[in-house]
């Protein structure tokens, strides 16, 4: 993807993406490869693709902590 303009909301992009000069992004980007250019503005977060996601074991409420928890 490459962008070269103006986008408002997020962006996600599970391959390469490209911020030419006047791209501006307000929102939050995810992408595997990114390129940015002198100029290109985000107002957001950038959070990268990984080759691998990472699993989270999550407890429920209810769930019983270890003491020093």
């Amino acid at each position: 993807m490459i962008v070269n303009g103006k986008i408002k909301g997020n962006v996600r992009c599970v391959e390469r993406l490209e911020l030419q000069a006047k791209a501006e992004i307000m929102g939050d980007v995810t992408y595997k490869v990114l390129e940015i250019a002198a100029g290109a503005q985000v107002v957001g977060n950038l959070t990268r693709i990984g080759d691998k996601a990472e699993v989270v074991k999550l407890r429920g409420v209810d769930a019983k902590r270890p003491e020093g928890e």
